[in-house]
């Protein structure tokens, strides 16, 4: 026990998606603000050790908060395995008869964050919010066609942080799982996070509540392989590609067409007769193509740099960019914090 509180006393509390250092500074115009601390009557519950680690003249944020995100995301995917079915038909495999040659998601997201530190180097938090999604597809077999599927609906889930460090140095480890609840999908699609940071803590002397931290890092993304769901044919072949599909069906069609088996072909046989029927202006009940994919990112880590600006120790606004790898994000968030 004697030993985990020392490990408080030196520990860096943060938060997801950022960070908010604990300080213990020597500089002597800083000596007043930290006597402040170690008189402070701390009657709070939360962080567990508060009250000690105050005592020992570190500077640790308020224990909960409440955080508002916007984040916007590009990912490129890999599909490896895709099974069709018509009008809920028995689903068939179509793996290798179908190519896509690029798939591109796009996810643009609101959350909120709630979270409260536990102890002085370990917060746990929740999300709540709402998601956007357009995925850009792109095929080259059996016919060179690019198409976009749009899709949104609420995103939850929990996560933990974990931070410890010396001074305006700090290193943290975060760890979250997501679950998106689509419209189009027949299960919520499951995202578990993890990224690792490490940062540094500028000071605002002269007024101590104020600090800047930067810092640097890997993200890492991890998606539920299997999505199933459905998405009428008008949506996936739009009016204005209609031509331009059935001209390139008909230059390869049959040699590709030869190579399906008895289960692919009535399948492909509905999604023809729908194109020419529409190309002919005959009114003919809606196609609804039932899809069952085994995707996969093209890379699940790409590195992170972001930067936060404390304006007292209620408020903070924080910033993070992700690139290199197949994946890039940005996020742009408002923090408040209280005791509790």
């Amino acid at each position: 026990m004697k030993r985990l509180i020392i490990l408080c006393l030196l520990a860096i509390s943060l938060n997801s998606f950022g960070q908010n250092a604990s300080i213990k500074a020597t500089r002597p115009e800083y000596k007043e603000y930290i006597d402040s601390l170690k008189e402070m009557d701390y009657p709070y519950t939360f962080p567990i050790w508060g009250e000690q680690v105050y005592k020992k003249g570190f500077d640790i944020p308020y224990p909960a908060g409440v955080m508002v995100n916007y984040v916007a995301a590009r990912q490129e995917m890999i599909i490896d395995a895709i099974d069709i079915g018509i009008n809920n038909s028995e689903m068939v495999d179509f793996s290798g008869l179908i190519e896509f040659s690029d798939i591109q998601s796009e996810v643009t997201t609101f959350n909120v964050r709630p979270d409260l530190y536990i102890l002085p180097f370990w917060n746990v938090y929740g999300l709540l919010g709402y998601n956007w999604t357009q995925t850009r597809v792109v095929l080259s077999s059996p016919v060179a066609f690019e198409t976009t599927a749009s899709l949104q609906g609420a995103l939850y889930g929990f996560g933990t942080n974990l931070a410890a460090g010396f001074g305006p140095v700090w290193g943290s480890a975060d760890f979250n799982m997501v679950w998106a609840d689509l419209d189009k999908l027949d299960q919520p699609v499951r995202a578990v996070n993890t990224s690792f940071r490490v940062g540094h803590t500028f000071v605002n002397y002269s007024e101590p509540e104020k600090n800047i931290a930067i810092w640097v890092g890997v993200f890492g993304t991890f998606l539920q392989g299997q999505t199933a769901g459905s998405i009428n044919l008008n949506e996936v072949i739009p009016d204005d590609a209609l031509q331009g599909v059935k001209d390139q069906l008909q230059g390869r069609y049959d040699d590709w067409y030869n190579e399906l088996g008895p289960l692919q072909k009535p399948i492909v046989d509905q999604v023809v007769d729908q194109i020419q029927d529409r190309l002919d202006g005959i009114e003919t009940p809606d196609v609804t193509v039932n899809y069952d994919l085994l995707k996969r990112p093209k890379a699940n880590w790409n590195m992170i740099m972001g930067f936060q600006y404390q304006f007292n120790k209620k408020w903070q606004l924080r910033t993070e960019a992700g690139f290199y790898g197949a994946r890039t994000q940005f996020l742009a968030s408002l923090n408040y914090r209280f005791r509790i």
